[in-house]
């Protein structure tokens, strides 16, 4: 039965070493022992709120993969990241009542996300479509 836990726990930490690690820097790559600083760290957090068959390892490694969308989604300019977020956050939200803060990285990249659709849609009929029509005013 905990199985699935480690198996979420391992794929959080290989999504934290390759994803989030590199995006922060090189000053936590210098060290030889960064890698067993990190990886004690982690199971420090991770054994004692993670462990068992409650949702929260669902929760953490959803959480974790919406950011990392988001996050990539909005660095590179690229949309399909930013719906596959949308799958990862409804799905996480939906597994329990602290899947809430998976929303919060939704919420923050609605600006960047909404502004690489309108420089990618250059006024085309979808982007009219979405576009709130409010009345113009009066020319003088």
């Amino acid at each position: 039965m905990r199985l699935p836990t480690l198996v979420m726990a391992l794929t959080c930490w290989w999504v934290i070493s390759r994803e989030v690690i590199p995006r922060l820097g090189s000053r936590g790559q210098e060290k030889p022992s960064g890698g067993l600083d990190r990886g004690g760290m982690f199971l420090a957090t991770w054994l004692p709120l993670d462990n068992g068959l409650r949702p929260e390892p669902i929760i953490a490694l959803g959480i974790l993969l919406t950011w990392c969308s988001v996050e990539r989604a909005v660095a590179t300019s690229r949309l399909l990241r930013g719906g596959c977020r949308l799958h990862l956050g409804a799905l996480t939200l939906f597994s329990g009542p602290t899947g809430i803060a998976s929303i919060g990285a939704l919420l923050v990249a609605i600006g960047p996300l909404r502004t690489i659709l309108h420089r990618r849609s250059n006024g085309s009929v979808c982007y009219r479509w979405w576009r709130p029509s409010w009345p113009r005013p009066p020319s003088p």
